[in-house]
């Protein structure tokens, strides 16, 4: 049964709301995502039930033999719409494989153009005289991902990792800045940010990476943000806070070992 249902002057509180504000219409194609997939999979399982129980029913009733060529007919048919069933069951999957191929290489692409560590502290170098000369705050948010159980793939690991990727850069200003430390650990520099500040924006980032994460919860994060002046006093200190999120096999750490910052005494 269905009815009608009208809303009116009807408050919803924040802890109810699903996604970011003004941005329902993406919470609701996402749901699309799937949604296709599972149509278009029920239609073809309803199909191949059907024939099942039609085989089944024209193989087994007992009829006189003026029905028998109507017998050979139907399962000729019934043979007919399996080999359509299984082809429309082979071009569902190999649609699927496209799209997952081509939002593979759509977040490889986009997670090997971001700048590593190396960059990272050429830049925090910069920042942090700039920041130090004119007195103004300079803050970071590490931003930690794990993908959940259920993507054990590499293809949608990689996947998973640039939708975050894509979902923390909308957030950013035009001159904050993105850096990848290792697979699924992330780096964002907000000159001129203090510590307060910081954290709202780490909320605002918290929210999109929720929206990236979907309903199924892709992945799981942490977030991290640590400010200068107030949590470290150099951008010696400021490395050091973030060394831990770099892996300690990876080139980046090696290279976070031989190579110093320079601090404010320089």
């Amino acid at each position: 049964d269905t009815s009608e249902l009208i809303l009116d002057d009807v408050r919803v509180p924040d802890s109810q709301r699903l996604g970011a504000v003004g941005e329902g219409f993406k919470v609701a194609m996402t749901a699309l995502d799937a949604g296709r997939y599972s149509v278009a999979a029920g239609a073809v399982g309803l199909a191949q039930a059907c024939i099942d129980a039609s085989v089944t029913y024209a193989t087994t009733r007992k009829a006189f033999f003026g029905f028998c060529a109507l017998v050979v007919l139907l399962l000729g048919y019934f043979v007919d719409r399996q080999l359509v069933v299984r082809h429309l069951r082979q071009q569902v999957v190999h649609e699927q494989e496209t799209i997952m191929r081509i939002r593979y290489e759509a977040s490889a692409d986009l997670l090997s153009t971001l700048p590593d560590f190396a960059h990272f502290q050429d830049r925090l170098a910069m920042e942090y005289r700039r920041a130090s000369s004119t007195r103004q705050p300079l803050s970071l948010v590490v931003v930690v991902l794990k993908s959940a159980l259920s993507v054990s793939d590499t293809a949608e690991v990689e996947i998973v990792f640039g939708d975050a990727a894509k979902a923390l850069m909308r957030k950013l200003r035009g001159e904050d800045s993105i850096y990848l430390f290792s697979p699924g650990v992330f780096c964002i520099v907000l000159p001129d940010v203090e510590a307060k500040n910081a954290y709202s924006v780490a909320g605002r980032l918290t929210e999109g990476l929720h929206d990236a994460s979907g309903v199924s919860s892709r992945f799981s994060f942490e977030l991290q943000v640590f400010n200068y002046p107030e949590h470290a006093k150099s951008a010696r200190e400021i490395q050091e806070a973030v060394r831990p999120f770099i892996p300690k096999s990876s080139p980046q750490a090696s290279a976070a070992e031989a190579e110093a910052v320079p601090s404010a005494s320089q």
